[in-house]
C-alpha cells in the first residue's frame, strides 16, 4: 500500500513540476475561458443599456467595455492570480489546475456553451 501512495506522491510532484513554468499561461487560459463563458451575457446587458443610441455611441461603449474593460481585467488580474498559484503548496497544484478547468467546464455547460 505504501508503494502505491509513494507512486502517486511522486507522480503528483512530477506533474506539479511540469505545470509550474506554465502557470501564467494556465491563468490566462482560465480568464479567457471565463470571458468567453460570460461575454455573451455581458454583451446582452450592454446592448440593453445602449441599444437605442447611435452607431458611434454603441461602438465607443463596445470598445470601452470589451477592448479596454475585459482586456484590462485579463492583463491586470492574471499576474495576481499567478502569484496566488505560486504561493499554493506544490503538492496541491495539479489538483488546483484540474479543479479549475472542471469548474470552468461546469460553468460552460450551465451556460450551454458546451
Amino acid at each position: 500500500m505504501s508503494e502505491i501512495v509513494s507512486f502517486f506522491s511522486s507522480l503528483n510532484s512530477q506533474v506539479a513540476t511540469w505545470l509550474s513554468p506554465y502557470l501564467s499561461q494556465i491563468v490566462l487560459i482560465a480568464l479567457i475561458c471565463l470571458t468567453a463563458i460570460y461575454g455573451a451575457s455581458l454583451n446582452k446587458a450592454v446592448k440593453r443599456l445602449i441599444g437605442q443610441r447611435n452607431f458611434f455611441a454603441r461602438t465607443l461603449v463596445f470598445i470601452l467595455v470589451t477592448g479596454i474593460g475585459v482586456g484590462s481585467l485579463i492583463v491586470f488580474v492574471s499576474p495576481y492570480l499567478v502569484r496566488l498559484f505560486h504561493q499554493i503548496e506544490r503538492g496541491f497544484l495539479p489538483l488546483l489546475v484540474f479543479s479549475l478547468f472542471v469548474v470552468l467546464g461546469v460553468l460552460a455547460d450551465r451556460k450551454n456553451q458546451v
